[in-house]
């Protein structure tokens, strides 16, 4: 702290002018707060469009990869589903390229698994074999960055 300097944030008279851009710092890194995101429908379209054409390249069928899709397609423009992973509630939804809604939280999880079994028991509906879709999320560390790990301390 360096109280010769009078518009510092390092000037211990400015702590609370500090804290607040530190915090404002950390909701804008992690998204947090209220931020309204809206897609056009032409661009809902071509993800629906582009979802079902990874799904077939996949090995998925027509009809079930369509089936997929119409399963995907409320959670994905009202930004709200079920996670298939942890079974929460999820807001802001991700979607894998095989077809499986997961919330935020999972997708963090450094070092996770996440796929589907051939009985089709993950609630996506089935028939992909696990060695098609599963998807290796990150790799076993600490968060790289102190904001982020800052943020995850806090919640």
């Amino acid at each position: 702290a360096d109280p010769s300097h009078e518009e510092s944030l390092l000037n211990p008279h400015l702590a609370r002018l500090a804290n607040e851009a530190v915090r404002n710092l950390r909701e804008a890194a992690c998204v947090t707060g209220t931020y309204p995101v809206s897609c056009s429908v032409k661009e809902m379209e071509e993800t629906m469009h582009d979802l079902a054409a990874s799904l077939c390249a996949r090995g998925m069928g027509h009809e079930a990869a369509a089936a997929r899709v119409r399963d995907l397609r409320y959670p994905l423009t009202g930004a709200r589903g079920e996670c298939q992973k942890c079974r929460s509630a999820a807001f802001m939804p991700l979607v894998t390229p095989c077809g499986h809604l997961l919330c935020c939280g999972c997708i963090a999880v450094v070092g996770a698994e996440v796929g589907c079994t051939t009985g089709g028991d993950d609630g996506g509906g089935g028939g992909v074999s696990s060695s098609t879709c599963t998807v290796v999320v990150g790799e076993p560390s600490s968060p790289r960055s102190p904001v982020v790990a800052a943020a995850a301390t806090a919640a």
